[in-house]
């Protein structure tokens, strides 16, 4: 899943994992429902829990509070969310890096 401005990036993403689903959520306006990428807009992830095998989270989600719980509920456990802006709460993901605004973590367990 790609939240926001990476969305415009699921071509590039979409040939590193050949045969893969993206979801793009609010992503720009340019990025449409096609082959191997469904396009969702909304204020928040309606999805089912433990449904996505990642999630990217750009700006301004990857700062805010209540998408990071959104991206911890919808990953698979123990893979990752990546965000991008100021570290997550400790009781939401457990950070494994951050660097440079950039974050990594898992579902808190």
């Amino acid at each position: 899943m790609l939240v926001g401005p990476p969305a415009s990036l699921w071509r590039d993403v979409a040939a590193l994992v050949p045969g893969v689903g993206l979801v793009a959520v609010n992503g720009p306006r340019e990025v449409v429902d096609g082959e191997g990428i469904s396009v969702l807009r909304g204020g928040r992830l309606v999805l089912k829990t433990n449904s996505m095998r990642g999630v990217v989270l750009g700006p301004p989600y990857g700062g805010d509070r209540a998408w990071a719980q959104e991206a911890a509920r919808v990953v698979l456990p123990g893979l990752r969310v990546v965000g991008e802006g100021p570290d997550p709460a400790p009781e939401t993901i457990d950070l494994m890096a951050s660097a440079g605004g950039v974050w990594v973590g898992t579902r808190r367990r």
